[in-house]
C-alpha cells in the first residue's frame, strides 16, 4: 500500500512539474511578442501624434480655419477647427494601424482580424465623414449667403 502511495504521489509531482515547465515554457514564448506588441502601440502613439501635428501645420497654413471662421461656418462643425479635427482623425487613424500589427504580432488572431477590418472601414467612414462635414459646411454657407439678402420668404 506504501508503494501505491509512493507511486501516485511522485506521478502527482510529475504531472505537476511538467505542467510547470509547460507553463514557464509558454510564458517565455508570449513575453517577447507581449513587450514587442507594447512597443509598437507605443511607437505608433508617437508618429501618430507627429503626424497630427504635422497635419494640423500643414492644414493651418493653408489657412482654411480662417476663411471657415470668416464665412461663419464653424458652427456647422461643431465649433471645432476643421484641421485639428482632420489631424485627430490621422492621428487616430495610424494608432489603429499599430494596435493592428501588435495584435498580429501577439498572435491573437481574433483581435487580429477585427482591428483590420476596422482599419479598412476607417477611410470608408473618413469620406463619409468629410462628405457630410463638405455639405454641412455648404448649407451653412448657402444660409449665411440667404440671410445676406435680408429676404423674406413667405
Amino acid at each position: 500500500m506504501t508503494d501505491l502511495v509512493t507511486d501516485l504521489v511522485s506521478q502527482f509531482a510529475g504531472g505537476v512539474n511538467k505542467a510547470t515547465m509547460k507553463i514557464w515554457e509558454s510564458f517565455v514564448d508570449v513575453v517577447p511578442a507581449l513587450i514587442l506588441g507594447v512597443v509598437i502601440i507605443g511607437i505608433g502613439w508617437f508618429i501618430g501624434n507627429l503626424v497630427k501635428k504635422i497635419v494640423v501645420k500643414i492644414l493651418q497654413s493653408t489657412k482654411i480655419d480662417q476663411w471657415i471662421d470668416e464665412q461663419n461656418l464653424t458652427a456647422a462643425i461643431g465649433g471645432k477647427e476643421m484641421s485639428a479635427l482632420i489631424g485627430s482623425f490621422s492621428k487616430w487613424y495610424i494608432i489603429w494601424v499599430s494596435l493592428w500589427v501588435a495584435a498580429d504580432s501577439i498572435k491573437l488572431q481574433g483581435l487580429s482580424q477585427f482591428v483590420q477590418a476596422l482599419v479598412f472601414y476607417i477611410p470608408q467612414m473618413l469620406a463619409a465623414l468629410l462628405v457630410m462635414i463638405l455639405g454641412l459646411l455648404l448649407g451653412r454657407y448657402l444660409k449665411n449667403a440667404f440671410d445676406a439678402t435680408q429676404h423674406r420668404f413667405k
